[in-house]
């Protein structure tokens, strides 16, 4: 399809444009929500009443589930890492979510509504605050074994020395460990 003409505005133009837009939207909503009887409805507060928290992998994740609502599409389920000021929203049509990629031991804010036909909605759900799942520590090393013990005298000092070989079995080979820390007494 080849454009009649290119129109070119201001960034004032423009804003008021976008503004004269939504506000149509808007009154189209408005008045199609009067004449199918919705205006002023409200759907019923949902309750966050189930959280499990879980790792998987390297990352540490969240499921929560909120009591159904009638009449609701959709969830919008909202979270934020405590102690922070902005909300990021996940849109699920179920009554559950799992948050992925989150930080071990670390407070999580949650908060839900739903949306039913023709926009309306319910108040957020009281906010519910939750830790994460603490990181998992690897199994412990067994099988230590000291081998190769031998005695020489430095040189340069005239002290004498031991050296020893110290090995174990690799209890942690599935859980990616890639060093290890050896103590000697």
């Amino acid at each position: 399809m080849k454009s009649v003409a290119k129109v070119v505005m201001l960034d004032k133009q423009a804003e008021a444009t976008a503004n004269l837009l939504f506000e149509d939207i808007y009154n189209w909503l408005d008045k199609w929500r009067d004449q199918t009887g919705l205006a002023g409805k409200e759907l019923e507060r949902t309750i966050i009443d189930k959280v499990v928290t879980g790792v998987e992998g390297f990352d540490a994740y969240i499921w929560a589930h909120c009591t159904k609502v009638k009449d609701a599409a959709i969830y919008v389920w909202g979270i934020r890492k405590r102690t922070t000021i902005y909300w990021s929203e996940w849109w699920s049509s179920s009554n559950e979510v799992t948050f992925r990629d989150l930080l071990f031991s670390t407070e999580y804010e949650f908060r839900v509504k739903a949306y039913g036909i023709g926009f309306i909605q319910s108040p957020w759900s009281p906010i519910v605050i939750w830790l994460s799942a603490a990181a998992p520590k690897p199994s412990m090393v067994t099988g230590i074994v000291i081998t190769d013990e031998t005695l020489y005298v430095d040189p340069t000092t005239g002290v004498t020395l031991a050296s020893v070989k110290v090995e174990w079995t690799n209890n942690a080979a599935s859980e990616f460990v890639d060093s290890y820390e050896v103590l000697w007494y």
